[in-house]
């Protein structure tokens, strides 16, 4: 047996867990759409910073070209040794794939091999200055062509990241969706239950008050409370019917201890009738 009391606060407690349950999902779905378009601007971030310092490197070799001076050589092999880095951080990325990979590894050699060539400052000629200044130009080529690579495939890998997340958003909805649905369909149907009840015993307390007692007790409904109050209104009604019938059994009693004593009264009368005909003759 249901209690009315326990259905509402369960439904509330349910009510409080399900949006608990929903605003977590969607805090979740959130944080994983931030860190994935984090994730996506750090990637992009690396690769520009990367082409930022082939950039650095190409103006360094134009200048040190047009100067034909070594006085730039220092910040060059820093730049250089900031290249390396960027590379190793950049193959990291799980969007470079073996052609993007042959551009670094490219790189990287190209870098170690003019390292070579600026082992000795002092004894650098005019044709390694155009050699690396022209092999600058070509490497920045194939780093613009790596930056729009990444790009390419982290703005895919991201695509379809949020895609997934788009899919399981549109999952929670339906699942959303179908759930308030089923709670306000067995609502709607505990509620019918329970006005059908209120309204029998709104129907017997009526034909109660009208001395009808006759009216059939009212049926069980699965709600304690009301079948409390159903209980104790078919209990009233057989005490009442009980009670009525002792006074009808009382008063059947009372007519014919009546009927009798009048019965007695008329025998005696006539008795004393005759016994005074008998006396005056």
């Amino acid at each position: 047996m249901k209690s009315i009391l326990r259905l509402v606060a369960l439904s509330f407690i349910l009510l409080l867990l399900f949006l608990g349950f929903s605003l977590s999902v969607f805090f979740v779905l959130g944080t994983l759409q931030d860190r994935a378009h984090r994730a996506f601007l750090d990637k992009n971030e690396e690769v520009l910073t990367l082409s930022r310092t082939v950039s650095q490197l190409n103006v360094l070799s134009s200048t040190m070209l047009r100067s034909s001076s070594t006085e730039l050589i220092p910040d060059y092999r820093n730049a250089m040794a900031l290249l390396d880095q960027q590379i190793e951080q950049v193959r990291l990325i799980p969007e470079v794939d073996a052609d993007l990979d042959a551009i670094l590894r490219r790189l990287a050699y190209f870098n170690d091999y003019q390292r070579i060539l600026l082992n000795d400052s002092s004894l650098i000629p005019f044709e390694t200055f155009t050699y690396i200044r022209d092999s600058v130009i070509q490497h920045q080529m194939a780093v613009d062509e790596l930056v729009l690579g990444i790009y390419r495939l982290s703005s895919e890998t991201f695509s379809a990241y949020e895609n997934r997340l788009g899919t399981i958003e549109y999952s929670f909805w339906l699942l959303l969706i179908a759930s308030i649905f089923m709670i306000v369909l067995t609502g709607t149907r505990y509620a019918r239950r329970i006005g059908l009840q209120i309204k029998q015993i709104q129907h017997a307390a009526h034909r109660l008050s009208e001395r009808d007692w006759a009216t059939a007790d009212i049926p069980s409904s699965g709600f304690l409370e009301l079948d409390e109050l159903a209980t104790g209104m078919n209990k009233m009604k057989r005490e009442i019917l009980l009670s009525i019938q002792k006074l009808h059994a009382q008063a059947e009693k009372e007519k014919e201890l009546g009927e009798k004593l009048i019965e007695s009264e008329k025998r005696d009368k006539l008795l004393m009738q005759a016994q005074l005909s008998a006396h005056r003759a």
